[in-house]
């Protein structure tokens, strides 16, 4: 019979334990604008690669890079 590990108690401030975070490459930083530009015009993360001439995890981190990098900026608000 299963039982429920114990789990250990929730955290205060309402936050995940463990949060991805794509730790920072000088590699992802250069390549992650062109990156999000391709996704943006539709592009799949295999064509960026054979394009870039870049594996797809090295593409696949830029872009989560990327992606982490424009949802820590705040938001423009607009007048």
């Amino acid at each position: 019979m299963h039982r429920a590990a114990r789990r250990p108690p929730a955290r205060i401030d309402g936050q995940n334990r463990h949060k991805p975070t794509v730790p920072f490459v000088a590699k992802y930083k250069t390549i992650a604008a062109e990156v999000l530009r391709r996704r943006k015009a539709g592009e799949v993360f295999e064509q960026i690669a054979r394009a870039m001439k870049a594996s797809m995890r090295t593409i696949r981190a830029a872009h989560a890079f990327a992606m982490q990098t424009q949802a820590d900026q705040p938001k423009a608000k607009p007048k």
